[in-house]
């Protein structure tokens, strides 16, 4: 379930994912929180094409790889949209496995 949650309450991991910061300090954060146009982190690493962080939040609970943002898009579609290849081999390798 996708929880839309304001700016004021961002989780610690929400914050550092949008600023492209280190997520390894968020370890217990709810990743599958969503920020007031419905993104959730994964929604912004894929954005951001870190395909680092990607990795962490597809291993982290409450993670719906097919939630959809405020536009209707998910993840995958923001990577595509952003031509970021290293989020979509990411994104896609999990599709397939």
């Amino acid at each position: 379930m996708l929880v839309t949650v304001s700016v004021s309450s961002w989780s610690n991991m929400m914050a550092a994912v949008t600023k492209g910061d280190n997520v390894a300090n968020c370890r217990g954060a709810d990743a599958g929180l969503a920020d007031g146009g419905g993104r959730t982190p994964l929604h912004w690493a894929a954005h951001n094409d870190d395909d680092g962080v990607l990795r962490v939040l597809l291993g982290a609970p409450n993670v719906d790889q097919g939630a959809v943002d405020g536009g209707g898009l998910t993840a995958l579609d923001l990577a595509m949209q952003n031509e970021g290849a290293a989020a979509l081999r990411v994104l896609q390798s999990m599709e397939t496995s």
